[in-house]
């Protein structure tokens, strides 16, 4: 068991695991406001195969015994290779993720979202679009400084998870984003997007500092070198977020201020 205690030494919560004598399965159970009553349970279980890839299976349910979602792993014997396939609603699996890691150390990473509803979005974090990709592709480079990540948010990409590859196409891959790690540990990201004739049509530019605290973003929706959209959202010591966006017009005078404040449990206030 492990327990949290809060600031007079009650139990605030806990979780229990149960760990069978082969070590091939577990029961998670947890307990999140320390009632004694279990809110959530995970079974997991694990296989190893003959070809010396191993798969590791985990559902989740809630404490009237409904379906919250289910995953599966599978790590190809030189741990090189890992597939892993999420279920969200318990119709099969919706979202996939293929990983592939060359024999450089850089990371080349396949992604597949069937379920892709905008309500999956984090409230008070700063997206490019208010939008959830269909496909991505994402590399990351062996001294994982740089990484590059291209969205396809229309659908109209070939799925990169059907055949996973470390130089998987980006053809209709709509958006690219270059991630650069800083000397001060800050993260900058440029951003462009383009049409179905491959002109671009937006650029944007998206800074988070060094403690991963504050991020901002600068679009220019149009691409006429000018920002007309600038998102900041900024993560309190409590797990809250304040994200205030502004719009400008063609002349740079503020057309619209809106501040989002959000809780730390991700309700917006």
């Amino acid at each position: 068991m492990i327990y949290d205690f809060n600031a007079v030494n009650y139990i605030s919560a806990q979780v229990t695991i149960t760990t069978s004598a082969d070590g091939l399965s577990t029961i998670s159970e947890w307990d999140f406001d320390g009632n004694g009553t279990v809110d959530q349970t995970r079974t997991a279980s694990k296989k190893y195969h003959g070809d010396g890839s191993i798969e590791t299976d985990a559902r989740d349910k809630d404490a009237s015994g409904a379906f919250l979602g289910a995953w599966e792993t599978v790590t190809s014997d030189d741990g090189r290779s890992i597939y892993t396939g999420t279920d969200i609603d318990n119709g099969g699996v919706d979202n996939i993720r293929a990983a592939i890691v060359a024999a450089d150390g850089s990371v080349t990473e396949s992604f597949h979202n069937g379920y892709h509803n905008v309500a999956m979005l984090i409230p008070g974090e700063v997206y490019w679009k208010n939008d959830v990709a269909e496909n991505a592709v994402v590399k990351t480079s062996s001294d994982g400084l740089t990484t590059t990540t291209y969205f396809d948010f229309d659908g109209n990409a070939t799925d990169p998870t059907n055949n996973p590859t470390s130089s998987p196409s980006t053809t209709n891959f709509e958006t690219a984003a270059v991630s650069q790690a800083q000397i001060d540990g800050s993260v900058v990201t440029t951003l462009a997007e383009k049409n179905s004739s491959g002109v671009v049509v937006a650029r944007g530019t998206m800074t988070t500092s060094a403690d991963g605290l504050t991020t901002s973003l600068l679009k220019d929706a149009d691409n006429n070198g000018t920002y007309e959209h600038v998102e900041t959202a900024v993560t309190r010591i409590d797990g809250s977020i304040r994200k205030v966006v502004t719009d400008y017009n063609s002349s740079g005078v503020v057309t619209q201020t809106v501040t989002t404040d959000v809780s730390a449990d991700g309700k917006s206030t």
